[in-house]
């Protein structure tokens, strides 16, 4: 007959949740390769050395709200007489559409536009001649948690007053 001493990691250590604890921490690695993966990914297709925008991403799950219309950053001149403005949100089920602000070099015009579920339309005015700034913000749920999150977008356009043909 052979004798052994118990195993301190046996039957009893399962039992006393020993194999809880392993699960959890299998989960626990697993959301992290999952993080890592998603942080690798967001690198590989945009800045890499843009953390905050990672950090934004993994906790809001992506932009909450996009321009269609001005298009950024672009060589298009614009009239003074107004921009036509089109934000989409592409997250709705996660957006407070009622916390959407539009600011036009600096001045509040969310009352121009028409604020729906999906997203925000109309035209905007008073450009400045030159370059003019156009910001929108809205409130939304993030992937992980039911507390809302700020997420801004910004445009800059440049605009000008009415071609002189007077060559007098």
């Amino acid at each position: 007959m052979h004798l052994r001493a118990p195993d301190p990691l046996g039957p009893s250590a399962v039992r006393k949740g020993g194999l809880k604890g392993s699960m959890g921490l299998r989960i626990a690695i697993f959301v992290l390769l999952l993080l890592g993966a998603a942080g690798g990914l967001h690198m590989a297709l945009g800045d890499p050395g843009d953390a905050a925008s990672l950090s934004r991403s993994v906790f809001l799950g992506g932009s909450l709200l996009e321009f269609v219309a001005p298009e950024g950053e672009s060589d298009r001149w614009h009239m003074l007489g107004g921009l036509e403005v089109v934000v989409r949100f592409p997250r709705e089920e996660r957006i407070a559409a009622n916390t959407f602000r539009c600011l036009l070099n600096g001045a509040d015009v969310t009352d121009q536009l028409t604020v729906g579920r999906n997203g925000a339309a109309g035209h905007v005015y008073p450009l400045l001649e030159g370059q003019n700034e156009l910001a929108c913000q809205v409130f939304g749920r993030g992937w992980w948690a039911s507390r809302y999150f700020q997420d801004a977008a910004l445009v800059r356009v440049r605009a000008r007053g009415p071609l002189s043909f007077d060559t007098g």
